[in-house]
């Protein structure tokens, strides 16, 4: 079944095992097929947001068929970054680094050229801040998302700057499609 869009959540909720009462994640996958329809993919509890709770859960749903993912949307779950990208994912961005460092103005020029012929994104860029010093928080993060390590304070500044755009009125549709 192919699904371009999946959201993914996580709600708490608590069950009896061993006599006991336990806290215990409960994992929901939302599909959007190639028609837009959405269809729930499936629900697993899992001991948390871990790694390999969403690891385990993924696993589980390609193998019930789950393929042709363009994109996973969620909010911050802790592990569902590093269940996505594994270890061989994080070596290959390692890898790629310097070249994306190397042509980093390039991106950076192409990126922010066609972003400034949207006439309402200019003057967003221009209320609030200025194509040089975004074409530079932009280099920092290229470096920064291939440098073979995701972790709290990488997660927390992606964040920052998620609460940023909302707060400075930026639609998700032109941050979300950036990347």
């Amino acid at each position: 079944h192919v699904y371009p869009f999946v959201l993914v959540d996580a709600i708490y909720t608590k069950v009896r095992e061993d006599g006991r009462v336990r806290s215990r994640a409960v994992l929901i996958a939302t599909g959007v097929n190639e028609e837009g329809y959405r269809e729930i993919l499936g629900l697993q509890i899992g001991n948390s947001e871990s790694e390999s709770s969403w690891s385990e859960f993924f696993g589980w749903l390609k193998d019930r068929g789950l393929r042709g993912v363009d994109l996973i949307i969620s909010d911050q779950h802790g592990g569902l970054v590093q269940a996505i990208l594994n270890k061989e994912d994080l070596v290959i961005a390692k890898a790629l680094q310097p070249m994306i460092v190397q042509h980093s103005h390039k991106i950076t020029d192409a990126f922010y050229g066609g972003l400034t012929e949207i006439p309402e994104l200019l003057n967003l860029i221009e209320q609030h801040s200025s194509v040089e010093w975004l074409k530079e928080t932009l280099r920092v993060h290229l470096t920064e998302l291939f440098a073979g390590h995701i972790d709290e304070a990488f997660m927390q500044k992606r964040m920052r700057v998620a609460t940023t755009h909302v707060q400075i009125g930026l639609e998700p549709k032109w941050y979300i499609a950036s990347f």
